[in-house]
């Protein structure tokens, strides 16, 4: 999996992996379950880390799901980023689907590579 976005402090999104700041991501195709994945800094680049993917379900689900602004607050942290606005703001500016159509993929560090 690529992961050569970077968040507002322009600190790239492996790096935020590898620190374990970030431990969700969004993007337009689902990912399996319990299925491991590399995670690459930039496409055709070695993988730096192993993730295990916990969870998978469209962002609008999880939308439906929030209970409270503190669940926003804890997605933001968990996306590596400091607020949901700018999160938001960014999946706007950089992906390729609207967001409604974007798969919220929740995911563990299992191993370096």
């Amino acid at each position: 999996m690529i992961f050569q976005s970077v968040n507002e402090d322009g600190i790239p999104a492996w790096q935020l992996i590898i620190n374990g700041k970030k431990t969700v991501t969004r993007r337009a195709k689902p990912k399996r379950i319990n299925s491991i994945l590399s995670v690459q800094p930039r496409r055709c680049a070695k993988g730096i880390c192993k993730i295990k993917i916990k969870n998978c379900i469209l962002h609008t689900d999880w939308l439906k799901s929030v209970k409270s602004n503190e669940e926003y607050k804890l997605e933001a942290e968990r996306e590596g980023f400091k607020t949901y606005d700018g999160l938001m703001q960014w999946l706007e500016k950089h992906a390729k689907t609207k967001i409604e159509n974007l798969w919220r993929i929740e995911f563990e560090v299992v191993r370096n590579e």
